[in-house]
């Protein structure tokens, strides 16, 4: 499935945003992780996303999300490194809304990295889809049978989405993101359970896979969030590209619905 899928490294910003340096940006909260300060810092933010259904003998991947600048509408992806206790890019992530582009485009460590993949979810309440690799254009969706889908849960509608990963086969395989508000999966005090991006991930046999939470210390936070990944729970190690896009994807299409709503209010 390409670089991304066996490596896992790693925005092009709105025009009108963006303050281009040698193609990267001053990024918010993400400092270099060379000393003492930061490398607590970002333990402090997942110190408590030791997930209790995680936990046991499988490992765990912690990730975080941000903006990755100022009045950037564009998102970064980082993976904690345990061994050197640094961060690495995995995606830095543009978000289009208006252009004739895929509503996300992820590349690879940097902004000027290679394509990662791509994300459509223009309408609202519609199937939204997912391409690893490719071209960051409009007509790598247009096969059916490479995309990754998400959709709606028809019950529980914006709190639970269904990701199909295609398979060779020309089946697919199921992972359930359902947003949550439980103590027991680290959600923290009332502002805590107001959040709208807490999203607990499980595989088709209800087994944890991973939990994105907005702010681990009960708050509500649109700029940062820290998501733990069980490896061990994914049904193949391919999958993790089409999770880590649909989290990302889930979370763009949730803040865009929750703007509508203001918009019209």
């Amino acid at each position: 499935m390409g670089w991304l899928s066996s490596k896992l490294r790693g925005d092009r910003k709105p025009d009108d945003i963006a303050d281009s340096n040698d193609g990267m940006e001053d990024e918010v909260d993400f400092k270099p992780t060379s000393s003492t300060d930061d490398i607590s810092s970002h333990a402090e933010l997942l110190s408590t996303v030791d997930l209790p259904l995680l936990n046991g003998t499988h490992s765990q991947t912690k990730y975080e999300v941000a903006f990755s600048a100022k009045l950037s509408t564009n998102l970064v992806l980082k993976r904690l490194e345990p061994s050197s206790a640094t961060w690495t890019t995995v995606y830095w992530i543009e978000t289009f809304e208006w252009k004739k582009e895929p509503d996300l485009v992820l590349h690879e460590r940097h902004r000027a990295g290679p394509i990662a993949g791509s994300a459509i979810m223009r309408k609202r309440n519609h199937e939204m889809t997912l391409k690893v690799d490719g071209t960051g254009a409009l007509q790598d969706h247009q096969d059916g049978a490479t995309l990754g889908r998400i959709n709606q849960d028809k019950k529980y509608h914006d709190k639970g989405y269904t990701l199909d990963i295609p398979t060779p086969s020309g089946g697919s395989r199921m992972y359930h993101f359902a947003r949550t508000q439980s103590a027991k999966d680290g959600v923290k005090g009332f502002m805590g359970k107001l959040a709208f991006y807490n999203w607990l991930i499980t595989n088709a046999r209800q087994e944890t896979v991973g939990l994105y939470l907005e702010n681990t210390k009960g708050a509500i936070s649109l700029t940062r969030g820290a998501l733990t990944i069980n490896p061990d729970m994914m049904d193949q190690e391919s999958d993790l590209p089409y999770i880590l896009l649909g989290l990302v994807t889930i979370m763009e299409r949730t803040q865009r619905d929750i703007a509508l709503t203001v918009a019209v209010t």
